[in-house]
């Protein structure tokens, strides 16, 4: 079945600027094809390599893969020292991984088109800088047939709430009306986002099982004026989060901050025991904050409590098209985040906002400042992206149910107006 692209619905730019952080921050899994291509390439017999392996084995012995290796530093062991790949600069883009190729596009089927997302973990991606995606179609379409078979069938639509099955146009549908709440214009983003909050809680208590295409349609119009009418007027009128709130909060902070996707994390019972060791801290939220990363520095519990003033404009552009390009290219919900029904999803995405903002408290801390800069929110957006959606932790029970508890609870508006604060 041909599976046409979707334009982004936004101005997206990018070109690789050769930072070299997708290929010191990731592992990038290889299949047997694309290994014994590489192996082909004679790369084992070249001295800059200086005799390291390739490829790392991983899993079972029943049931082995492969990953290509990194040098001590963390560094792709392909990545040279001017920041390229040395695959792509001798034998050009088509002989790397596929996974490197793509990189940071995402490409999702849905019943008759393939929607694009972009990683906004590659911080040209959060800059808006290169080339338009829509100029970079071809390549797009190429990757698509890569990734495609021309045989394949429309993947299965994945329910919009436990339960309540729906067909592929209603849940697009859904879709296409959060993107229109997000992009309003008059209102800040952060009213935005609880409009699209209140929206969804309607919605997931509305009885659709029985409703056609036209009727669904109509519902979801009524529920969009329904959700402007029943949004507080005054941010300040949503109360307080309860201490238990606040904690599961952290801990998801925690998990967004955390490097489960790199070379440099400690492995083994060490690493295990350092990260549960962090995730206590982080339930406590008293004393120094564990550094996660090295761009962390040592900053109090207390001081992210404080009151950081607003959310630049720029910075606030910035995530609008971020929640944008995560709506259109349905990156929250279905196969590509962990098979979640449409409406946790969306709470789960939500979510990454005060997430963002705390952990950008955090870097404006580490610098002594009080007060976040649109930096700030780009590098906590680089950090939050690299993790949520791709990192296992997200898809364990554990961690769904958190976002499940503050949704139920009313307090991801809550969350969102104290870090906005």
């Amino acid at each position: 079945m041909n599976f046409p692209v979707r334009n982004l619905p936004v101005i997206q730019n990018w070109g690789c600027h050769q930072c070299g952080n997708c290929c010191r921050e990731y592992f990038v899994e290889v299949t047997d094809e694309e290994r014994k291509r590489i192996e082909e390439q004679g790369w084992s017999r070249r001295p800059e390599l200086d005799g390291q392996p390739i490829f790392v084995p991983m899993g079972p012995p029943w049931r082995r893969e492969y990953r290509l290796a990194h040098r001590e530093d963390g560094s792709c062991i392909f990545l040279d020292e001017a920041g390229l790949c040395r695959i792509h600069a001798e034998f050009g883009e088509p002989a790397k991984p596929i996974a490197c190729q793509l990189y940071p596009y995402m490409l999702v089927p849905t019943d008759k088109e393939t929607r694009v997302s972009v990683r906004f973990s590659c911080p040209s991606v959060v800059k808006n800088l290169g080339r338009p995606v829509r100029e970079q179609a071809d390549a797009i379409r190429r990757y698509a047939r890569q990734l495609i078979p021309t045989n394949a069938r429309s993947p299965k639509p994945p329910p919009l709430r436990p339960g309540q099955p729906m067909d592929w146009p209603e849940l697009l549908e859904v879709v296409d009306a959060l993107e229109q709440l997000v992009a309003g214009t008059g209102t800040s983003l952060p009213r935005r986002l609880i409009q699209a909050v209140t929206f969804v809680r309607l919605l997931e208590q509305a009885r659709v099982a029985k409703l056609d295409r036209d009727q669904f349609r109509e519902l979801l119009q009524i529920l969009l004026v329904a959700s402007s009418q029943e949004s507080p007027s005054e941010l300040e009128a949503i109360g307080d989060c309860s201490p238990l709130a606040l904690m599961l909060f952290r801990l998801i902070v925690a998990q967004c901050a955390r490097k489960d996707l790199s070379p440099h994390l400690r492995r083994g019972l060490r690493g295990r025991w350092g990260l549960f060791r962090a995730a206590t801290r982080f339930a406590r939220g008293r004393g120094t904050i564990p550094r996660l990363q090295s761009i962390f520095g040592e900053v109090d519990f207390a001081m992210i409590e404080n009151s950081f003033g607003p959310v630049p404009g720029e910075a606030e552009a910035i995530l609008e098209r971020y929640y944008r390009i995560k709506l259109s290219g349905i990156q929250f919900f279905g196969a590509p985040f962990y098979h979640t029904p449409l409406i946790e999803g969306f709470y789960s995405l939500v979510l990454t906002f005060p997430a963002i903002l705390w952990i950008s408290r955090w870097l404006a801390a580490t610098a002594g400042r009080n007060s976040i800069c649109t930096d700030d929110i780009c590098t906590a957006l680089t950090v939050v992206d690299h993790q949520w959606g791709f990192s296992a932790v997200f898809g364990f029970g554990y961690a769904r149910s958190r976002v499940r508890l503050l949704a139920g609870q009313g307090h991801i508006e809550r969350l969102i107006v104290k870090y906005t604060r």
